[in-house]
């Protein structure tokens, strides 16, 4: 948050059961000039109206708890396409990422 400037976009998720932190990290953001993504569920009115871009994720259904299953694979498209965008520089930090995995040894293979 402290180098958060213009010219940066700052996703954010926003789905029921509010996190309160959110708003004033999106005041942050809109003051510094930083671009805002919010991947919500229909329902959110607030952390919308601040945001540059809204995706809306449909959460409900039959079953009891929320589903996740539309946030989750728009996420995961949102970070390919970002990937590829960054080409090298990306397939650098994830194999940097995935060598201090090995370091530490806490993922189970």
């Amino acid at each position: 948050m402290a180098d958060l400037a213009k010219g940066d976009v700052l996703l954010v998720m926003d789905f029921r059961r509010r996190v309160t932190l959110l708003k004033p990290i999106v005041e942050h953001a809109n003051r510094v000039g930083a671009k805002v993504v919010v991947m919500t569920d229909p329902t959110a009115t607030e952390l919308p109206a601040r945001a540059d871009v809204a995706l809306r994720c449909v959460n409900t259904g039959s079953a009891v708890f929320d589903s996740y299953v539309a946030a989750l694979s728009l996420l995961n498209h949102i970070c390919s396409a970002l990937a590829r965008a960054l080409g090298g520089a990306a397939r650098q930090r994830l194999a940097n990422i995935e060598r201090l995995h090995d370091l530490y040894g806490d993922l189970q293979r």
